[in-house]
């Protein structure tokens, strides 16, 4: 599902210092939505290799589907 979170939760962190990763978890998890969604955090706490490069065929390879209202 394609809801949106990020303008429920930019309230919530004004002004404040995080000062771990589970003060920032339970800060998500108490945003909701006018509607009454809730937001569902996982903190991912794997290492990822930086400098990573894409396969060449990635691009022709990705499945977009345009919008009719937004074709672009």
């Amino acid at each position: 599902m394609g809801y949106r979170f990020f303008p429920h939760i930019s309230p919530l962190c004004q002004g404040l210092i995080f000062e771990s990763i589970q003060t920032i978890e339970e800060l998500m998890a108490t945003a909701t939505t006018r509607t009454g969604l809730k937001l569902l955090t996982t903190i991912l706490y794997n290492t990822y290799q930086t400098g990573r490069k894409v396969a060449v065929d990635f691009k022709s390879n990705l499945k977009i589907v345009f919008d009719q209202f937004l074709p672009q």
